[in-house]
């Protein structure tokens, strides 16, 4: 978790330990799955859910269902990015500026699709994404995505991504049908 290791490890683990304690506390009162944790700079934390993005403020988890925003959609993934939280969630792709969310999907269809996953794109500037479509770099500047990466095109091992990585020139990409990888230009 990036930013979790401040004012050194021991101090770090305790502040991981207490988020943990409270993402369990938050699984039992809501019912619902958090499937990620970021940590802001400014050491605030999310969850990302089966139901939605929550904020935790004052020791509680806090739904973040600002309008516009993914209120209650599943969130397949978060990252922090360039000091911002990204998410990826099943009604596109949302970042969050100034205590609001902001829609972030390409092209911006009257009904975004849903993005899987999303890691930082190293070798060139963006943000990589996981949808139906395939594989993507998305410009954060421009608000356009490149040309997918399909099994196609690729040979990655399925359309459908859980997890991505860039490396040394390598995007790692976890799929349902196993992990492959491409050699970027």
């Amino acid at each position: 978790l990036k930013g979790c290791v401040v004012d050194g490890v021991e101090q770090g683990i305790e502040r991981f330990h207490d988020a943990a304690a409270l993402l369990q506390q938050f699984v039992v009162a809501r019912h619902a799955v958090g499937n990620f944790l970021a940590q802001l700079p400014d050491q605030t934390w999310w969850l990302g859910t089966t139901r939605g993005a929550y904020q935790l403020r004052d020791g509680r988890w806090t739904l973040a269902g600002e309008q516009p925003g993914p209120l209650q959609a599943e969130v397949h993934a978060l990252a922090v990015i360039g000091g911002e939280l990204w998410a990826a969630t099943e009604q596109g792709l949302w970042s969050r500026r100034a205590g609001a969310w902001v829609a972030r999907s390409p092209a911006a269809p009257a009904t975004p699709p849903a993005v899987y996953a999303l890691a930082p794109a190293i070798a060139r500037p963006g943000i990589w994404l996981a949808r139906e479509d395939g594989v993507a770099r998305y410009d954060p500047a421009t608000g356009a995505a490149g040309e997918p990466y399909t099994p196609i095109n690729s040979g990655m091992p399925s359309r459908r991504a859980h997890a991505l990585v860039e490396r040394d020139g390598i995007l790692w990409i976890v799929t349902r049908a196993g992990i492959g990888h491409l050699k970027l230009p």
